[in-house]
């Protein structure tokens, strides 16, 4: 069971270099309403969108940016190709990311005025009491592979006019490496024909796209509601077997997480991995949890037979 949706399948058109202004203003205005923020800026992926950030505020290798224990490889990559990372040292780095893991929202409460701080909401959706910049940031980006299953594209959202049109300007920049890193991901992400690392380190530079990823986002966008209805649907569902689960009023993510300690006879069911429950960034008190995808693509057959094993191991 997959953490985050697998991307829908599509047909790859080879002439995809001019896409429609039209469809990718349609996507940015319908981020920009739903997450409730004046800008919604489209970019190749979240890897980029960050990325993007630092470049606009023009950091380099004198910089610093701290991320949290237990993130994932694509942030190290990602941000490790233009400037430095720190992991937990948050009171000295020049710009904190504040991962809101799994749909979860964490707090940050720094001595450390100065530091940029980039609200990472990758696979987060915007549940009843959502409010953009949560940390009193300028930028929060998510992930649309993560959120409605296309095969590419990430969303920074912000209500900086300059950075806004910055973003818009280099969209158009450098579209030989848009189209060149589209078909990576299609053919390592979608058809699985290439290893799915032969995009990453380019994809830290890149800053456009091509018909493909217009075109594949503007059709998958339908799904953003549907993946919304359905996690909220199973997490009721969830809850009347354990009443004591607590899901997020802000996002919603696409796993419902059970600590370890509390539920360890959930190990023959779902996958392991690990949680700070203290949901403070400044904390990093991970532990061991247990994480059960709910997401749209997981079909209702396999939710149905993973509620049925989770029930009889919870009566032990």
């Amino acid at each position: 069971m997959n953490q985050w949706p697998h991307p829908l399948s599509y047909k790859f058109k080879k002439k995809g270099k001019f896409f429609s202004e039209k469809k990718l203003n349609f996507i940015e205005d319908f981020f920009s309403k739903k997450y409730k923020v004046k800008y919604a800026l489209l970019c190749p992926s979240t890897r980029s969108s960050i990325n993007l950030i630092l470049t606009y505020l023009k950091f380099n290798r004198s910089n610093t940016v701290s991320i949290p224990k237990w993130s994932s490889h694509c942030l190290f990559e990602s941000i490790g190709a233009i400037t430095n990372i720190s992991v937990g040292n948050f009171e000295k780095s020049n710009c904190v990311l504040s991962v809101h893991k799994w749909g979860n929202t964490y707090k940050f409460n720094s001595k450390n005025s100065k530091a940029i701080i980039i609200e990472d909401s990758a696979d987060c959706l915007p549940n009843e009491k959502y409010l953009p910049f949560e940390n009193n940031s300028k930028f929060e980006v998510i992930s649309l592979p993560k959120i409605i299953a296309s095969f590419s594209g990430g969303i920074i959202l912000t209500n900086n006019k300059k950075f806004y049109k910055y973003g818009k300007r280099k969209q158009k920049e450098n579209r030989g490496l848009g189209i060149e890193q589209s078909k990576k991901k299609y053919y390592s992400l979608v058809t699985k024909k290439i290893k799915i690392k032969e995009w990453f380190y380019d994809e830290s530079f890149n800053t456009s796209f091509d018909k493909n990823t217009i075109d594949n986002i503007f059709s998958c966008i339908e799904f953003f509601d549907k993946n919304l209805k359905i996690i909220k649907l199973r997490q009721k569902l969830i809850k009347k077997i354990i009443p004591n689960t607590n899901f997020d009023k802000k996002r919603l993510g696409p796993c419902v997480i059970f600590s370890k300690k509390k539920y360890p006879s959930f190990k023959k069911i779902f996958e392991l991995k690990h949680f700070d429950f203290s949901k403070n960034l400044k904390n990093q008190k991970y532990e061991k949890c247990f994480i059960f995808p709910i997401h749209f693509r997981i079909s209702d057959k396999i939710f149905k037979r993973k509620i049925a094993q989770m029930k009889k191991a919870y009566k032990r």
